[in-house]
């Protein structure tokens, strides 16, 4: 498994740029302006970074909505093929974590 970063970088001139990095420091960069939305262009350079390294396997994605999003790749062997499922849980105003 690993975790993947996306994050807006801030610049004055065009094009919008989204980069991607991992805790190993691989990283890609790629322009925001080929895509529709923000979310699309995150995911894109979450993705881009997992074909850079080679990764195969499920990607999860979500974010805060302040420009930074978090990436899950989860690797799976080709023969082993899985439906990767994830679960939530609300909490309660009165519980915590």
């Amino acid at each position: 498994m690993k975790a993947i970063r996306t994050e807006y970088l801030p610049s004055e001139h065009r094009p919008i740029r989204i980069r991607a990095r991992d805790c190993d420091h691989n990283q890609v960069v790629i322009s925001r302006d080929q895509y529709e939305t923000e979310t699309d262009a995150h995911i894109a350079a979450a993705r881009e970074l997992c074909a850079l390294m080679h990764w195969d396997g499920t990607l999860a994605s979500g974010g805060f909505g302040d420009g930074i999003m978090f990436h899950v790749f989860i690797e799976t062997a080709d023969d082993e093929r899985e439906m990767i499922c994830v679960q939530t849980q609300q909490l309660q105003p009165s519980q915590t974590v």
